[in-house]
């Protein structure tokens, strides 16, 4: 049988070799450019399993250079790398598969030859590198939010599902700010009052004092429901027996017996608008300290006396604040 001979210096004698250039240009780590959505928030997520809760963050603002996150929800504090949401981690995952297959295709293309036929009875031998479509990236949008808020503490801009929480960069409760907040549109509300007619001004009045008694007993259902108690506080006697009880102490003791009069007053009247037309019954007769309620009769609601209870109301808040949540 005849041989076939393979001249020297054929294509089949050198060996290969494969440039690695473009991989170890990537070196051992891969930098991932990620995006703050239009209003310059960065998504966040709890990384404790119960929780997940998704929040949003501006750079730049709040505490610098804190190594630490707070989750607004369920006041979990980690790393600040821990907190990164899921659609982020995929993201990240398909840029760096991306970076790393088409640098190991630009390697690989480095490999393409083609040996020509020679001799009538040469072989020729040819490499040729294709590739199918790019790895897809996975984009993702950050989710719409309720609720903007500035912490007070440390300026940091932040986003929430709800009202309450706790800052993600210093780790202080909103609650109290967020009290503060309503009473300040309650406020704009009683000075709208002054320069409308006498039916609109009342309606405005009622309206301002609802929105105090409402602010506040969400408020403290709030502070309540962190330490496992749910507290209603649109009755305050009621509120402040339950607040002894649970939490032994009492969250009016900074009050005179006129102060507490006075809020309590306020509170029944709210309770007649919202549940009775503002009519005046015998129960309020008898619990509102008010010498010149008849039954029967509407009640009277002045601006004067609504903006007498919120400074006292928030005295209430901030004293019940600092009695269940003072490491907050």
């Amino acid at each position: 049988m005849d041989s076939l001979e393979i001249p020297p210096n054929d294509c089949v004698n050198p060996p290969m070799s494969f440039s690695m250039r473009n991989v170890k240009r990537l070196g051992d780590q891969v930098s991932v450019p990620m995006h703050s959505d239009e209003d310059g928030y960065f998504g966040r997520e709890c990384p404790v399993e119960e929780c997940r809760g998704y929040f949003k963050v501006t750079p730049g603002t709040g505490v610098q250079g804190s190594p630490l996150c707070h989750c607004p929800y369920c006041g979990h504090s980690g790393d600040n790398g821990t907190f990164w949401t899921q659609e982020q981690i995929e993201y990240a995952r398909s840029f760096v598969l991306r970076q790393v297959t088409d640098a190991l295709h630009k390697d690989m293309k480095s490999m393409e030859f083609d040996h020509k036929l020679q001799g009538g009875f040469g072989i020729g031998i040819s490499l040729k590198v294709t590739r199918g479509a790019p790895h897809p990236i996975q984009y993702y949008r950050e989710k719409e939010l309720e609720t903007h808020v500035v912490c007070e503490s440390c300026a940091l801009r932040f986003a929430i599902y709800g009202v309450f929480g706790w800052c993600p960069d210093c780790g202080s409760h909103n609650s109290v700010q967020i009290l503060t907040k309503n009473f300040e549109l309650a406020r704009k509300e009683l000075s709208l009052a002054e320069t409308v007619e006498s039916d609109l001004a009342d309606h405005l009045i009622g309206d301002a004092l609802e929105n105090i008694v409402s602010a506040f007993d969400g408020f403290g259902r709030e502070i309540s429901l962190r330490k496992g108690s749910e507290i209603r506080f649109q009755n305050l006697p009621g509120a402040r027996r339950n607040v002894q009880e649970k939490f032994g102490f009492d969250f009016a003791d900074s009050l005179t017996a006129e102060e507490w009069q006075g809020v309590c007053r306020v509170f029944q009247k709210r309770h007649l608008l919202a549940h009775k037309m503002g009519v005046i019954d015998e129960d309020y007769v008898q619990k509102a300290f008010d010498s010149l309620a008849i039954a029967g009769r509407k009640v009277q609601v002045t601006s004067e006396e609504v903006n007498y209870s919120m400074p006292v109301i928030e005295s209430l808040g901030r004293r019940l604040f600092a009695g269940i949540l003072p490491q907050e």
